[in-house]
Formats: structure tokens, sequence, C-alpha cells
């Protein structure tokens, strides 16, 4: 178990006077409510966009490509188990990557120049 390091009692006096008491909404770093609600409406907006395009991707994989509704599910499931072990190791290799032009700025002009190969 993990326990937590303190200083000694006597290297922070306790009294009233000693820390002035702030306030939490002077904290730069609180974010707001208000930021709080655009921010979730933002993510809302982008979620009902997702959900709309996936439940058409459904639709089009059983009444276009005649697709059992099963085959389709595990595709979208497949590919959803894909990108949950592929995320956190992109994320990873993007917070370890440092050169001049910056963290992804590399890897999408490399993935630029192979893009076109790809469609031969």
């Amino acid at each position: 178990m993990l326990r937590r390091r303190t200083a000694p009692p006597s290297a922070h006096p306790a009294g009233p006077s000693d820390q002035p008491r702030t306030d939490p909404a002077d904290d730069p770093r609180a974010v707001r409510l208000r930021e709080r609600a655009a921010f979730a409406l933002g993510d809302i907006a982008s979620n009902l966009t997702w959900t709309t395009i996936s439940s058409y991707l459904l639709f089009f994989y059983t009444d276009v490509a005649l697709i059992s509704a099963a085959t389709a599910g595990t595709v979208m499931f497949a590919a959803r188990l894909l990108d949950a072990f592929f995320d956190p190791l992109v994320g990873v290799l993007l917070d370890r990557t440092h050169t001049r032009r910056g963290r992804a700025r590399p890897y999408l002009l490399f993935g630029l120049r192979c893009c076109p190969a790809s469609r031969c």
C-alpha cells in the first residue's frame, strides 16, 4: 500500500494567519461552470454526429451490402477493440516524440506520403 509522504509537523506551523485563504474561484486553473457546459455541448454534438454515422453504417451493412446483423455487429465491435488497444499505444508514442517540428507532425507527414501509395 502506498502512503503519502508528509512533512514533519514542525515544517508547517499551524496557525490561522500563516497562510491566507484563497477563494477556489480565484484559481486560474479552475474550470468554471460555463466552460464545462460549453465543452459538454461540444461533446454532445460530436457524439450525436458519430452515433448517426454509426447507425447509418449498420443500416448500410445489413440492407445494402447484405451482411447479417451479427456479422456487422461483430465487425464494428472488433474495430472498437482494436481502437481501444492502439489508441493508448499511439498516445505513448506521441508523448515520447520530441522533434523540432512537433510531436505529431512527423507522423502526419509520413502518413500523407504513404496514403496515395496505398490506393494503388
